[in-house]
This record gives structure tokens, sequence and C-alpha cells, in this order.
């Protein structure tokens, strides 16, 4: 494997959480066979219709917290919100060291940081290796350069499989797997990667206390300038474990970066106890560098009549949960200021 294609890790080091960050300047870049190529990062709002028998109340309405919660933090941000991420560059600038994250992603890029370093240093198209994590557990990454151009292409795949991964003391553990393959690629001069379109499988990943997942996604991220980058997950009946509770996620995000802070829409439905309710954006949640999840912003969840749950996050680490009945805008009923780490750890 050549040097070009050590850009497969250090790419997916900083996808979601500083969007290709470490990855050099915006150009146009080619994929190979294809000419010029163009990542377009989708903007669109997902639409899905909540199940018919799906149902709100003022009386069930506290049920559903928690698996609303999750869906922000899982979409937004966890305990790996403004860590210090290295982008795989060989003398990375300040902002390529900050990470204003993006969650899940934040899982991606937690496992990748570890074996990019292994996948660099190898010379083959395919290479697999093992290596320990620095603080406890092990990560075995696997990588293939597909077409054997030396550089990132469409059709180039890298898996990771982690065990109790912990790269920092301050950060959780990540377990469990996922395989990524790229779709299309933007390259600079350099054969340095600027933005990339890719699909992925999560197999029983977790990061720390949040959630367990399994299940197809799909993402696209764009360097759109110095500080500034867009991105977008598509999860497709994502399945999202927590203690005995297990939900399905059919959501897309869409969040933009700058130097300070990131902003986040989340649209389409969660599957709860099997009925799908719809999840709609209030306003955008936002998330400034080095906070553990949103401090403003509104998030709906909503049954088939339009009866509704309203998530308000901020200020500080807390949200607001409050039951609209369908036509309303007037609350009947609340629960006030509940703290953002208590949907992480099972009861």
């Amino acid at each position: 494997m050549s040097s070009n294609f050590r850009q497969i890790c250090s790419v997916f080091i900083v996808i979601p959480i500083s969007v290709i960050a470490g990855c050099g300047g915006g150009g146009g870049g080619e994929t190979p066979g294809t000419g010029t190529a163009s990542v377009v990062v989708p903007q669109n709002t997902r639409v899905e219709a909540a199940a018919a028998s799906s149902d709100i109340s003022q009386n069930n309405f506290a049920a559903f917290a928690g698996p609303l919660a999750r869906v922000v933090l899982s979409s937004t941000g966890d305990s790996l919100i403004g860590t210090t991420v290295d982008g795989g560059s060989a003398s990375p600038s300040a902002s390529n060291q900050k990470a204003s994250a993006v969650s899940l992603n934040g899982a991606l890029a937690h496992a990748l940081s570890v074996g990019s370093a292994d996948v660099r240093a190898s010379p083959l198209a395919f290479s697999s290796s093992t290596s320990a994590c620095p603080h406890g557990g092990s990560l075995t990454v696997s990588a293939n350069d597909a077409d054997g151009n030396g550089k990132l292409s469409a059709g180039d795949t890298v898996s990771l499989s982690a065990t109790n991964c912990v790269l920092d003391v301050l950060r959780p553990a990540a377990s469990g797997g996922f395989s990524l393959t790229l779709v299309a690629v933007e390259l600079d001069a350099s054969d340095d990667a600027t933005a990339l379109d890719a699909i992925g499988s999560f197999a029983d990943f977790s990061v720390g206390t949040v959630a367990r997942l399994n299940g197809p996604f799909h993402f696209w991220v764009k360097q759109t300038g110095p500080n500034d980058k867009s991105l977008r997950l598509s999860y497709n009946n994502v399945s999202s474990s927590f203690d005995t509770e297990t939900v399905a996620y059919n959501v897309d995000v869409y969040a933009v970066t700058t130097a300070t802070d990131t902003t986040y829409a989340i649209s389409g439905s969660v599957n709860v106890a099997g009925q799908a309710y719809k999840v709609t954006q209030g306003s955008s949640l936002l998330s400034v560098l080095n906070s553990d999840a949103p401090r403003s912003g509104v998030l709906q969840f909503a049954d088939a009549a339009g009866d509704t749950l309203q998530l308000t996050a901020g200020p500080g680490s807390s949200a607001d949960f409050t039951f609209l009945p369908t036509g309303s805008s007037t609350p009947t009923a609340s629960l006030l200021a509940q703290s953002w780490s208590s949907f992480k750890t099972a009861p």
C-alpha cells in the first residue's frame, strides 16, 4: 500500500469530528477513471411517517425521553465531544488538532486514530494488523486498496474491530466493529482527500455507555473552507441497544462545523417498541467546542396523531422535555433540567 493510500485512515480519523481537518486544502481532485470528482453533501430534510399505532400521551411521554435523548447524543455528540484528534498530518496545525465532534462519527474517529499508523506503514494493497491501544484494549485494522492505484478511490475499504480500546484516559472505551467502502472521493494536488462519500455498517459497535450499534449507514463529508466543513449521516434501520432498550434509527443528520461550533439538523423516524415515531427539527441543535452535548436547539418526536414530545437543549449540560398535544404549542406536562449524563449510563 503506497503512502497516498495511507490517507484512508487519516481521512476517517477526522471525518466525524473535524471533517477532514487533517487532509490539506480544498481542491477539485480526481477519482481515477472518472476525471474530476464532485462530492455533494445532501442538505434535504428526510421525511418519514409515524406508524398508525404510535402513541405519545401526557401519561407516557416520559418513557420516550431516553430514546429521544439518545437519538440526539448518537447524532450530535457524546463523551468524545471536544476531544483532541490527530488528523494524520505530518505537522498538524492547531486547527487540525481541534475537534468539534459529530458523534457516532466521533466513535469512528476514536477507533481509527489507533489503527492509522499500522495501515500507513504497510507496503501492501491489503493489510491487516492488531495493535494495543495506549490505555488498554486492542484494535484490529484491515484496509484494501481495491484497484491498487495507490490512492483513495471508489471501492477502497477499511474495517475495524475494537476490544475495550481506550486511546485517552479522558475518553471512553470503544468495542465492536464497523466497515467502510468509499463511493467517491475528491483529492487535492497531493492526492490528499478533501471530500468523500462512503457507505458503512456497524457490527455491535459502542463507545462508552451511550448505545451499541448495528446496521448500515451512509455519509458524506466535505471541506468548504479553512475551518468550515459539512457532513451528512444517513442511518438506515440502525439498531441502537441500551440496557434493555432497543430502538431503530432511520434518521439523517446534517451538520456544519466551524472553528468554534457545530450545528445539526436531524430528521426521519425512530422505531420504539415496534412503532415508528416521526423526528423533526424545531430549531438547529448547537454544540460549541469542548461541550459534551448540544447547548441549544429543539427536536420533536411525534406520533401519528401529532401528539409531540419536544426536547429543548440547554442551557448548560441539560435538556427539557415537554408534552405538546396535537395542534397546541402549550405544554401540558414536562420533565425539566434533565442531565445529559443521565441518558448515557444504563440504570
